[in-house]
């Protein structure tokens, strides 16, 4: 490989310039050919239209159609000519021959013929008028695109296949050049190979010349040391191996014992400043905002009584039961999901019972010893909540079914109302992007199904950690 990396490099190194020489001549000699084609095709175009004009020019003068029309006629006949008309000085197209609709494939001549030849009229000489000259019409001829772009196409050729002659004659003398330096390193390389596997009585074939020779020279004498030295070595070797084998083995033990008494600590330790904070919200949150709004229930509850007082005393009372949730999600303890469930159902009945909704409630045994994290129960029952909330706002109905039951550690929750939902073209909206949010945060699949005989019904499906 190394070998091989060095004959590449000279090979790059010889290859480079030249092929940058010849890339250089080939655009110069593409361009300067391209230009002599276009010049050619130009020069071609200016000489038909001159001639065109040449021999129309009498017929113009004396209205000739038929003639200009065998003029038109025998110049289409010209090779790479598409088209071909005469036009008056009124712009009418006097005499046409070809296909103007490739037009766009064609590169246009034009020149205007005037009434300036002395063979127009010989009287004026006799009479000594100067006769003015007057335009009598114009001829336009259209030379096919294709000759300039099959001249194009053959100094492309042209000019590719002179490059790759010049670049494979350059790669061939570039190539024996190359083998012809690395060859002497070739037995350097593969004794240098032998000593980095350890094999030190490998020694290299002193067939080089000048620096070469030199190197390989002192490369078998640095050889024949390093032999010598690691019999010396070997010995000393193993004896230091072994004591700092028994060294490390006791460093590595002790260590391990360490790192894992130090993350031992450092859980503890992170353990107990949250449990401290959790600690201290939940009293700060329970004797600060759970006793004003005691405090506030207890005053509205003493006015007359009101539909606004009412309402106002049922709004706090759903304030102060979601501060008890969220207050119970930061206890680091598990919560039963029956007693979560039963309790949940309490917070609503009173506003079932004021809407006029009948509350199918159907919990199987399989949840009475089913404990699930704090978390877990604040994510379910904002589900929960976010469920019955929709079902009081957009649905008619006046039933709704709850059944749960654990399976295989799997919670599985249906929430179903008999009602139409009265937003079915807005689509869902913050509420049920919220829902579906919480559901991935506890792994928990999320399904909102549309029936056709009732509502909707909302399935939970989580896995109980």
């Amino acid at each position: 490989m190394l070998q091989s990396s060095i004959r590449n490099q000279l090979l790059l190194v010889t290859t480079l310039p030249l092929l940058f020489v010849v890339l250089l001549v080939s655009v110069f000699m593409m361009k300067d050919s391209i230009d002599v084609a276009e010049e050619e095709l130009n020069k071609r175009g200016i000489d038909l239209v001159t001639q065109a004009a040449s021999m129309s020019e009498f017929y113009f003068y004396t209205g000739n159609r038929e003639k200009l029309a065998e003029v038109a006629h025998l110049l289409k006949k010209v090779e790479g000519v598409v088209y071909i008309r005469f036009i008056d000085k009124l712009g009418k197209i006097t005499a046409f021959k070809g296909d103007i609709g490739d037009r766009l494939k064609c590169k246009v001549f034009s020149k205007q013929i005037l009434n300036q030849s002395s063979e127009l009229d010989d009287f004026s000489k006799l009479s000594g008028e100067q006769v003015p000259i007057e335009k009598l019409g114009e001829v336009e001829v259209g030379l096919s695109k294709e000759l300039l772009s099959s001249k194009k196409q053959g100094i492309y050729i042209r000019v590719i296949i002179i490059a790759l002659l010049a670049i494979v004659l350059s790669m061939l003398f570039s190539y024996f050049f190359s083998r012809k330096l690395t060859r002497s390193l070739t037995s350097l390389i593969a004794a240098a190979r032998d000593i980095k596997a350890k094999n030190f009585s490998s020694r290299s074939a002193q067939n080089g010349t000048g620096e070469v020779v030199e190197l390989q020279i002192i490369f078998n004498q640095m050889a024949q040391s390093l032999e010598k030295n690691e019999y010396a070595l070997q010995s000393k070797i193993d004896t230091a191996t072994q004591s700092l084998n028994k060294t490390v083995a006791t460093l590595s033990e002790k260590n391990q014992q360490l790192a894992e008494l130090r993350q031992e600590t450092i859980n503890l330790e992170r353990s107990k400043a949250i449990s401290d904070e959790r600690t201290r919200i939940m009293k700060d949150m329970h004797d600060g905002i759970g006793g004003q709004l005691v405090i506030t229930i207890a005053l509205i509850d003493k006015e007359e009584d009101s539909e606004h007082r009412n309402n106002i005393s049922a709004t706090l009372r759903e304030c102060l039961d979601d501060l008890r949730l969220i207050i119970n999600s930061l206890n680091v303890t598990a919560n039963m999901l029956s007693e979560l469930l039963a309790d949940f159902k309490y917070r609503q009945s009173r506003k079932i019972e004021r809407l006029g909704i009948e509350l199918e409630w159907q919990i199987d045994d399989s949840l009475e010893n089913v404990e699930i994290p704090p978390q877990h129960s604040l994510h379910i029952l904002r589900i929960l909540q976010e469920s019955f909330t929709n079902i009081y706002k957009h649905s008619d109905g006046n039933c709704i079914r709850v059944h749960a039951f654990c399976e295989n550690q799997v919670l599985t929750l249906s929430i179903l109302d008999n009602g139409t939902s009265k937003t079915k073209s807005a689509g869902f909206g913050q509420g049920v992007n919220n829902m579906h949010w919480r559901a991935q945060q506890i792994n928990a699949d999320l399904k909102i199904i549309k029936h056709l005989e009732s509502g909707y019904e909302v399935i939970l499906v989580v896995p109980i950690p």
